[in-house]
């Protein structure tokens, strides 16, 4: 039993790691933030040199791959028209029309897609997909909303730190529910059918009550916008669950500007796709992620995308 202590004391010195602290002297604090700064904080924690400013050749270079100049003269050269189509479609998403027009012309590049998308209020650069192909015929996802749960919070001040915050969701009716979608399916294997529906559950004399307020998606259909609502249910609320279902069929459902609006507020999470299967890692473990499955067979997907 000694050896294997001895032993055992042998490998963690030389396998475990060892850690420490160094205190910042008394007025050096103002300098070390100046100078230095956190890197990773989960994985390999670690302090490295703050890059307070570029040099001349590598701002150069910046500033000739930066696509802020190109676009700010395709902005001006574009009609009164133009530049309030991208406004309103802007506001959807609480950015400027210009701000926009940035985030969307990147991403056709990045998608190797030449010129420029046409604004629309209804769906504004990346949106939801939902593919179904044989051999599924179906799918479905879930949005959890319990009264309590966590999301991700932009840090006050910083370009890309983000912190948790806890939520609590409290739930009063009226119900308001509103998406925009674009659909392309085709009936496989029995009665098609495609929707999007907020499932209440209240309680009533010992009974659990489950009400649906529930959109339902055409098969085939351009870009539009569909809304319901929900005022009274029977008994006392308990919480609420958001789903989108396709059954019996094939093809693709997309989705956008997603609204789950109760008590004064849109309480839904990436309501404008950004990343739809988006999962967290590291110290965000705990945050849920946007859209969970709960019947996804092989050949059934569903992620943001770009066109």
């Amino acid at each position: 039993m000694l050896i294997c202590g001895q032993l055992f004391e042998l490998y963690y010195t030389l396998i475990m790691a060892k850690t420490s602290y160094q205190l910042i002297p008394s007025g050096l604090d103002i300098s070390y933030k100046k100078t230095l700064m956190s890197g990773d904080r989960f994985t390999i924690p670690r302090v490295s040199v703050k890059r307070l400013f570029f040099s001349r050749s590598k701002l150069k270079g910046l500033t000739e791959k930066s696509l802020l100049p190109s676009l700010s003269l395709a902005w001006k050269s574009f009609t009164s028209g133009e530049q309030d189509a991208w406004g309103l479609a802007g506001a959807k998403m609480g950015l400027q029309g210009f701000k926009l027009f940035v985030k969307d012309t990147a991403l056709r590049l990045k998608n190797s897609l030449s010129g420029y998308s046409i604004p629309s209020i209804l769906h504004q650069a990346k949106f939801g997909r939902l593919h179904i192909e044989t051999p599924a015929n179906k799918i479905k996802i879930v949005q959890l909303h319990p009264l309590n749960y966590w999301v991700l919070k932009k840090v006050k001040g910083t370009r890309d730190q983000f912190e948790p915050q806890a939520i609590v969701e409290s739930f009063d009716l009226p119900l308001d529910i509103k998406i925009s979608y674009k659909s392309n399916l085709t009936a496989s294997g029995g009665v098609a059918s495609a929707r999007f529906y907020v499932e209440v559950l209240s309680h009533y004399q010992g009974r659990d009550i489950l009400t649906n307020c529930e959109i339902n998606f055409t098969l085939q259909s351009g870009w539009a916008s569909a809304s319901a609502s929900l005022s009274s249910v029977l008994g006392l609320v308990r919480g609420y669950n958001c789903y989108i279902e396709i059954s019996n069929a094939i093809g693709d459902l997309d989705i956008d500007n997603i609204e789950i609006n109760h008590s004064g507020h849109n309480w839904a999470r990436d309501p404008f796709c950004n990343d739809i299967n988006q999962g967290f890692t590291k110290a965000f473990y705990q945050i849920a992620k946007h859209w969970e499955a709960i019947d996804i067979p092989s050949g059934a997907q569903f992620d943001s995308f770009f066109e």
